[in-house]
């Protein structure tokens, strides 16, 4: 079925699908934590083929607050993930290759997976809508890239940790 909505199960669908990737993983999430992190650093490292980007918000009030996990974006960094940061960011979206894609509330945190009433479209085998939705995101990255400070590296992470904000779970 190419197009399925989507309102429960969300870990099981959008990491089982990152598991079957073969080229490229894209996420737009302003949060992340530890758990989705955690399964995707081990995709990443079952499948060294498999390139990974994820735009995601940095702010250390979200660190504090306990909604996105500073740990979580290095252990992503870590695995070779290209992380980047954009201010205002609402969007979440789930890119599998150029076939499969994940359009909804979801955030990338355990919450949004699956404690969370949320709501999303799984977008399979629809070649038009998914090539739209990989310009949107190439669009962002084409925009955030050329800022410098936009790319979230490791020493910037670990200075982040370091000094306290990211917190516990």
């Amino acid at each position: 079925m190419p197009l399925t909505l989507i309102t429960e199960q969300h870990w099981d669908k959008i990491t089982s699908t990152f598991s079957d990737a073969q080229s490229e993983i894209k996420i737009i999430s302003p949060f992340i934590t530890d758990k989705p992190a955690k399964l995707l650093c081990e995709t990443l490292s079952q499948n060294p083929q498999v390139s990974c980007t994820i735009i995601t918000r940095y702010y250390r009030e979200d660190f504090i607050k306990g909604v996105s996990r500073a740990e979580a974006l290095r252990d992503l960094i870590k695995s070779g993930a290209n992380v980047y940061a954009l201010k205002n960011l609402h969007t979440k979206l789930y890119l599998i290759d150029e076939e499969t894609a994940f359009l909804g509330s979801a955030n990338f945190t355990s919450g949004g997976l699956k404690l969370n009433h949320e709501l999303t479209l799984l977008i399979d085998e629809e070649p038009l809508i998914f090539n739209d939705l990989s310009a949107y995101f190439n669009s962002l990255l084409s925009r955030i890239s050329v800022q410098p400070e936009s790319k979230i590296y490791l020493d910037k992470i670990e200075d982040e940790i370091e000094n306290g904000s990211a917190l516990p779970p």
